[in-house]
């Protein structure tokens, strides 16, 4: 016996029949529930992710901020107190600068510089170098030999504490000779008739120079006050009690200044006329 075929109609019957539904219903409700979850949490995953991704972004753009600021703050108050530091170590610094400068400075205030006595020979065999004693006493003989003899003035060498001589700049001349005393009285009396070992003006002759024993500082500044000088910038320059002096103009009201520093001679420059940071001298 042949099957009959399966007509739309009938087909459609049978759908609508319950117990056919009923299978049906059993049958793809599983498969229906789990491809429904799938695309539920795979939506739901999506939505999260994207929500967290946003917030992460916004939080570690935020927490950059926070912690951008954190650090300026700290550094800038570390930057602040180490600045503090620094400029308190370098005001102590330059007030002992300026008292090292002025200790030194009065520990020479009793020596004069000699320039232009010639060398005697110490004594001892001649192919020997003479001893510090040696050298010593004809250092103090050279002195007194200008001192006495030349200037004529009631020195002794009780009056002399030391003396030596110290490497020359100019080649084939005398060393220079620093002599101590022992008291400042005779040391202010040779310095007062130095100019008495001057030559005159034009002359060939050797001169011997007295001068005060500077420090490096005041030497260094006397050097460029000469030079100043020599330019027409300032009018005259000097020592004086191991301070360098100068005047700016022949004024017989205008007050010598003292010197302290190189870095005052840059107002002497031509675009300045100021002269404030020059110390007025009273001496």
């Amino acid at each position: 016996m042949s099957k009959k075929s399966l007509k739309f109609d009938d087909l459609l019957e049978m759908i609508q029949d319950d117990r056919i539904v009923d299978v049906l219903t059993t049958r793809l409700k599983p498969n229906i529930s789990a491809s429904i979850q799938a695309t539920v949490e795979a939506n739901i995953s999506a939505t999260i992710e994207a929500s967290f991704n946003k917030l992460a972004d916004k939080f570690l753009s935020r927490l950059e901020t926070i912690v951008e600021k954190v650090t300026n703050d700290h550094l800038s108050k570390f930057s602040e107190t180490l600045h503090k530091k620094i400029s308190a170590l370098e005001e102590e610094n330059s007030r002992l600068k300026v008292l090292l400068e002025e200790s030194e400075k009065n520990t020479r205030l009793n020596n004069l510089v000699i320039h232009g006595i010639p060398e005697s020979q110490s004594g001892g065999e001649s192919n020997s170098m003479p001893t510090y004693l040696q050298s010593r006493q004809t250092a103090i003989r050279d002195g007194l030999d200008i001192f006495t003899t030349r200037l004529q003035l009631p020195v002794t060498e009780a009056d002399i504490s030391f003396a030596y001589r110290i490497p020359n700049k100019i080649k084939g001349a005398p060393r220079p000779l620093i002599v101590g005393f022992v008291g400042r009285r005779v040391r202010d009396l040779i310095f007062g008739a130095r100019k008495a070992l001057w030559g005159p003006p034009g002359s060939k002759s050797t001169s011997i120079f007295i001068n005060d024993h500077l420090t490096r500082l005041n030497s260094l500044i006397f050097s460029k006050t000469r030079q100043l000088m020599k330019d027409q910038r300032i009018h005259s320059t000097w020592t004086a009690g191991g301070n360098v002096l100068i005047k700016l103009s022949n004024s017989s009201n205008e007050k010598p200044l003292k010197v302290i520093s190189l870095q005052q001679l840059d107002d002497l420059l031509p675009s300045s006329s100021s002269s404030s940071s020059f110390t007025h001298f009273a001496g």
